[in-house]
């Protein structure tokens, strides 16, 4: 019959203490010593031994290779970001051209006009900012028709799908409403700031929709500017719109704006610049030069936009950037490029992850399509609805991400600059108020002839 044997601890002061081990056998019970561990053991026969020391960090060298010897960096605040593709000869060049043909145009408005203030067709950079500031948020007299299924009016990104037909350009009265945007500074320290846009509203508002921080990028520019030459006059300034017809207009006033959204709307000059003899290989080939003026510009089409959120995973194709001084086969221009990817994931305001079909704020868009530089502005189209689903704003790498992923904001939020539809602007409803009481004062005047002719 087994017994367990349990051993009291002994309260010899010169012995230490012990405690007891439980056993299923008949021999004597062996105690572990607390200052004999190493050669005391509960298996009989054997010797503890202690466990090995536990190893101490030591710091990785800033520049150590991977254990794989790989050369890649272990430490640093930041990932590595994706290598800068090598630009070609022609997109340097481009650049450049670009540039000079921009500040040409600058000086050109300053000859035209002398000063800005003292003409409605085109404002200076600093009165875009002032007049940002003052419409920030506030809604225009205007309703944004909602276009989640647009049918003729679709945007086509895939050159598998069907392209409109050619007799939507053909007559020469409208044109694609996507368009570069450019804010320049002359004087001393010349300075250029490219985006992109496109068009929206109707056809006798057409207005310019783009990017934010481009504009604010161009005010901190000439801030450091005014603490350098604090006596001198400021330099001139302007902000153009590169159509895809070659046409150069000039912005007048900046209509409203969203800035914590970095949306900005903005309104075109009536008639863009006289062609000059430097114009943009994108006029050369689209026949400008051989017909310097023409009585009116193509329209540019406003493009559809959603007002409601795509889902996660929903395929779409990202605005990519391209100069329109750049050539291809000689003066042809380049066709239009888009990049392909996914929606990723949405974030609200605090930067936390937000999902659609909930009331939480979907303030940022995130996508896999990387867009390229000079896209912010442009639109995010989705693929199967060829709406316009969001609009660029950059890209971003977190620490620990493989690769680095674009970020928008989601055409949802353009529609608060916008009256709600069902609601009359009001202008619309003053027109009809002045209308109604015209016919009714030409009803009264001819009551009133009637009555004295009956006398």
């Amino acid at each position: 019959m087994h017994r367990h044997i349990i051993a009291t601890a002994l309260r010899t002061p010169s012995r230490s203490r012990s405690r007891a081990i439980s056993s299923s056998t008949r021999s004597p019970a062996r105690l572990v010593q607390e200052s004999h561990l190493h050669q005391t053991s509960i298996t009989p026969g054997q010797v503890m031994q202690l466990p090995p020391p536990v190893p101490i960090p030591q710091p990785f060298p800033f520049n150590a290779n991977h254990p794989h010897q790989h050369p890649q960096r272990l430490r640093g605040t930041k990932a590595s970001a994706p290598p800068t593709p090598k630009p070609k000869d022609n997109d340097v060049g481009a650049e450049v051209a670009l540039d000079v043909f921009l500040l040409r145009s600058l000086a050109q408005l300053q000859r035209i006009f002398p000063s800005p203030a003292a003409s409605a067709a085109f404002a200076s950079v600093p009165a875009l900012l002032e007049q940002s500031a003052q419409r920030a948020g506030v809604p225009l007299d205007q309703v944004l028709p909602y276009e989640s299924t647009p049918t003729h009016r679709r945007i086509h990104t895939d050159p598998t799908q069907p392209q409109p037909p050619p007799s939507a350009f053909a007559d020469g009265l409208e044109q694609e409403g996507i368009v570069t945007v450019a804010h320049v500074v002359g004087g001393d320290e010349p300075r250029v700031v490219v985006c992109s846009g496109f068009a929206v509203g109707d056809l006798e508002q057409t207005q310019i929709l783009t990017c934010h921080h481009t504009l604010d990028e161009m005010g901190a520019h000439l801030a450091k500017m005014s603490t350098r030459t604090a006596t001198r006059a400021p330099p001139p300034s302007a902000t153009f719109v590169l159509t895809a017809s070659g046409h150069v207009f000039t912005v007048s006033h900046a209509a409203a704006s969203l800035p914590r959204a970095d949306i900005l709307i903005l309104n075109l000059s009536p008639r863009p610049l006289p062609n000059p003899s430097y114009s943009l290989p994108l006029a050369s080939a689209a026949g400008l030069r051989a017909r310097p003026t023409l009585p009116a510009p193509p329209r540019l089409r406003s493009l559809p936009i959603s007002p409601y959120p795509a889902v996660v995973g929903t395929p779409i194709a990202t605005l990519a950037y391209t100069n329109p001084a750049r050539k291809e086969d000689g003066d042809r221009p380049p066709p239009r490029e888009w990049s392909m990817g996914r929606i990723t994931e949405y974030k609200d305001s605090r930067g936390r992850e937000a999902q659609t079909g909930t009331y939480d704020q979907l303030a940022l868009l995130l996508t896999s399509s990387v867009p390229r530089q000079g896209s912010s502005g442009g639109p995010i189209v989705d693929r199967s609805t060829g709406a316009v689903i969001g609009i660029v704003r950059g890209s971003l790498q977190s620490h620990g991400d493989k690769a680095a992923q674009g970020f928008a904001t989601p055409a949802e939020r353009v529609f608060e600059l916008f009256q709600l539809p069902g609601f009359q602007p009001k202008s619309k409803r003053l027109e009809q108020e002045s209308a109604k009481g015209a016919r009714e004062e030409a009803e009264v005047a001819k009551g009133q002839e009637g009555g004295d002719g009956s006398s």
